[in-house]
């Protein structure tokens, strides 16, 4: 893959990645106060469920493949994709 883009895929894949951790912060920062009678109902429910899981990938450590060059390119592209 010497093309002259792996500087710019790493960047660009590194911007992803911290934006997913701030989406999940956020997540986890939500704090919703139902009612009683508006406990159940599906958007609170799914709220709840959303800030579980949210705080459950917070809490798992990363647990990537070593990142080395095989000096494949195909199967490179196919993990890139992934």
């Amino acid at each position: 893959m010497s093309d002259g883009l792996n500087d710019a895929r790493a960047i660009r894949v590194a911007e992803i990645m911290t934006d997913f951790r701030n989406l999940q912060h956020y997540l986890v920062q939500l704090r919703a106060t139902p009612t009683a009678e508006e406990y159940y109902l599906e958007g609170y429910s799914l709220l709840r469920q959303c800030a579980s899981e949210a705080q459950t990938i917070l809490q798992t450590p990363f647990s990537g493949s070593s990142g080395a060059a095989t000096g494949e390119p195909e199967r490179e592209k196919q993990q890139l994709k992934a």
